[in-house]
């Protein structure tokens, strides 16, 4: 959990990535970073919340303290997932990606070539892999989508998926 002055002071999601990122450790180790009402928390591996616990005293120009908070206490962050019905010529994830937020295909697979796109918080590799329905992506600079439900096949033989997004906050 993140301790600092909520009364005068606010934090982001990108200042606290950019602290961790910076604190000398790899990415890896670093998990999500939550916030719910001025309340930021972030995961970590066991073995190293020591580490950040010592080491970071300031998030930006902001003085902060880390401390360690049980499971059981862990924020539910309100997500606003917005429903959109997309028309795709397939379930390969660069067509999902490029028609969801709207650019091209050719972007979506460089994405996925620069491991920026996750499926179910695993990094994919391959443009043409297929999701299915329940899959959850996550594209780094964009937000989330969540395949929510294959509704069939249009006259021109493309399918209409619903889906639900999360877009970035900027």
């Amino acid at each position: 959990m993140i301790k600092y002055p909520v009364k005068f002071t606010s934090l982001t999601h990108g200042q606290i990535l950019g602290t961790l990122a910076n604190s000398g450790l790899d990415r890896e180790v670093i998990g999500d970073i939550i916030e719910q009402n001025d309340t930021w928390q972030f995961l970590c591996e066991k073995e190293v919340s020591d580490y950040f616990r010592l080491q970071i005293d300031r998030v930006g120009k902001i003085k902060v303290r880390l401390e360690d908070a049980p499971l059981d206490e862990i924020v539910v962050p309100e997500l606003n997932w917005q429903e959109k019905m997309v028309t795709s010529s397939s379930l390969r994830i660069d067509s999902l990606v490029s028609v969801t937020f709207n650019i091209s295909r050719e972007s979506s697979k460089n994405l996925i070539k620069a491991e920026k796109v996750q499926l179910n918080w695993m990094t994919v590799a391959r443009p043409d892999y297929e999701v299915k329905y329940g899959d959850i992506l996550s594209i780094r600079g964009y937000g989330r989508l969540r395949i929510d439900d294959l509704l069939g096949i249009t006259r021109k033989d493309k399918l209409r998926i619903r889906v639900s997004v999360l877009e970035k906050n900027n």
